[in-house]
Formats: structure tokens, C-alpha cells, sequence
């Protein structure tokens, strides 16, 4: 991996056989594919199974989610 030149993102670059989620998926990202694909415009011409070694910008910063914790109920209670 790499940074940008202060733009906020870090290059990485796919391995053989790899999709764009796998690439996600490997870096244990959560990233919406829509902003992967805003900030990589030239991914929707390649196909499914990216080329080894592409270039693909991500945001420095993982995404926050937010869990609901759900109250537990009892069936015996």
C-alpha cells in the first residue's frame, strides 16, 4: 500500500484472480462500492476479475458503522 499525495486515499493493488470486493475484503475493508468507484472511474471499464497489479484508490479512513444491540429475550423466563 501506498498514500496519495494528500489527497486523503492509499493505493493498493490487486493480486491475480482478484474482484474488487475480494481486494475490500482482504484489506478487511467496509467501503461503499459507489465511493471505490467514484474515486476509480477506469474500474467499471476492466472486468469482473481485476488484472494483477491494478492500481485501486481507497479512503485513508475506514468507514464507521454502527451496531444496534438488540434487548436478549428468554423463551424460559
Amino acid at each position: 500500500m501506498s498514500q496519495g499525495i494528500n489527497d486523503g486515499t492509499t493505493t493498493v493493488y490487486s493480486q491475480a484472480g482478484e474482484t474488487l470486493d475480494c481486494v475490500l475484503y482482504r484489506l478487511r475493508r467496509n467501503d461503499s462500492r459507489d465511493e471505490i468507484m467514484t474515486l476509480n472511474p477506469t474500474l467499471a471499464r476492466l472486468p469482473a476479475v481485476l488484472p494483477e497489479y491494478t492500481a485501486i484508490r481507497i479512503p485513508e479512513t475506514q468507514p464507521t458503522t454502527t451496531q444496534t444491540i438488540l434487548p436478549s429475550i428468554s423463551l424460559w423466563d
